[in-house]
């Protein structure tokens, strides 16, 4: 049997295939210009996070310096060691941005240092000695406190190899933490984007003020664990607790 339409009918089927067409098109458009933002926000970001990268490169580059310097300075050669504490301190005076230099000897103990102490320092259980003995290379370690100072800082070491070949003790300098906010600061964002600095356990080291996380406190999100653990350039999309970063 031949169905037939009324006039109404007709009338509402053509308005509804006339809307369709604008109507798919407008999930389209939506979708589109989405994916576009999304893009948009992805390479800004990575954009941002690149020069952020840059500038905490830059600290560290800085940090290799000065290390490579003590381990050349004749004040610390063998059999000149009473001037060893006075050079440190000169030193420290000139680069303010750290808490303590010094050197630890193959033992673990202190040798000499800019920041007096009551006693000989153990630092031999401190990561980046040990990994700096077996790497025999440039380090740096995780969120730590300064046993003198009791700030927060972030230590770089470097082994100092005798004429033999063999370590004869590693060199570290104590950079205030601050100083990673104070680089990251100067970094442009994206309108609504903020940022945090994480050691590789998941440590904040900095964060701007009402990021909703504390410097020093471990943020605890699996996914931004992994794809901080995975130690490669890229943007990954994570979710968050609501005011948080």
């Amino acid at each position: 049997m031949q169905i037939r339409l009324n006039l109404r009918a007709r009338l509402v089927l053509l308005v509804v295939m006339a809307v369709l067409p604008m109507f798919l098109w407008s999930i389209y458009s939506t979708v589109r210009d989405s994916q576009r933002a999304i893009e948009s926000t992805r390479s800004s970001l990575y954009f941002s996070a690149e020069l952020a990268a840059d500038s905490q490169d830059r600290l560290a580059d800085s940090a290799q310096s000065l290390l490579t310097i003590i381990s050349t300075a004749q004040e610390l050669q063998s059999g000149r060691l009473a001037h060893c504490g006075e050079y440190f301190k000169k030193l420290n005076a000139r680069f303010p941005a750290y808490t303590n230099l010094g050197i630890v000897d193959p033992d673990g103990y202190i040798r000499c240092q800019s920041q007096p102490s009551a006693g000989r320092m153990f630092a031999g259980d401190r990561s980046y000695f040990r990994e700096a003995l077996e790497s025999r290379s440039f380090v740096v370690s995780e969120y730590l406190i300064g046993r003198l100072s009791g700030k927060p800082i972030l230590t770089f070491a470097q082994p100092l190899i005798d004429n033999s070949g063999a370590v004869a003790g590693v060199a570290f300098v104590a950079l205030q933490i601050e100083e990673l906010s104070k680089a990251a600061a100067a970094v442009p964002l994206p309108q609504g984007a903020s940022y945090l600095i994480m050691d590789r356990k998941g440590v904040v080291m900095a964060a701007p003020a009402g990021a909703g996380v504390v410097v020093g406190s471990r943020f605890d999100n699996p996914e931004m664990l992994q794809a901080l653990r995975a130690r490669q350039s890229g943007v990954a999309f994570v979710r968050v607790a609501t005011g948080h970063v």
